[in-house]
């Protein structure tokens, strides 16, 4: 019955803040996976390619542009 929600990759390094969105978001009827880096959201999708993203643009490393750009330029 999961492959019928929509997918959703929250991304944030605040662990607290996905912890939450990802529940409130799950209670609407999403399935809700998280990310707490850019290098592990852009494996995350690789592997199951999500229909929504809510994205950090300010995270320490990889920052939320520069997860959009390899996005685009891999085509994932």
């Amino acid at each position: 019955m999961d492959e019928l929600l929509p997918r959703l990759l929250i991304v944030d390094d605040e662990i607290d803040q996905c912890t939450l969105l990802a529940h409130l978001m799950e209670r609407e009827g999403f399935k809700a996976t998280v990310a707490h880096d850019g290098k592990t959201a852009l494996r995350a999708i690789q592997a199951e390619t999500p229909d929504v993203v809510l994205l950090d643009v300010n995270m320490p490393g990889m920052d939320g542009m520069s997860v959009l750009k390899r996005v685009k330029e891999e085509k994932l």
